[in-house]
């Protein structure tokens, strides 16, 4: 059998997960991709026809990797202020 996840062959960063179909649920989708090093999974439920689940799928994972920023990390040793919080556990 093969795959009804259109975008499996449609979506270059896509890594798979699950199609799905109920009459109380209508067309759903769960899709996971990986970009960048990034992964993100969308969750499309009760869409209106099927090829929407397919389509709102790839706007959401599109979002979602435009919104996603790095952030550099700072290691402890390059702190340079110190707050203390009265009460606090100190373990080092």
């Amino acid at each position: 059998y093969g795959s009804t996840n259109r975008l499996l062959w449609n979506y270059d960063d896509i890594t798979g997960i699950k199609t799905g179909y109920t009459d109380a649920a209508g067309g759903c989708l769960v899709a996971a991709a990986e970009k960048n090093g990034s992964a993100l999974i969308a969750v499309v439920l009760k869409t209106a026809d099927s090829r929407a689940r397919f389509t709102e799928s790839r706007a959401l994972l599109d979002f979602g990797f435009k919104q996603i920023a790095s952030q550099q990390t700072i290691k402890p040793e390059e702190l340079t202020n110190t707050i203390y919080v009265h009460g606090a556990n100190v373990s080092k």
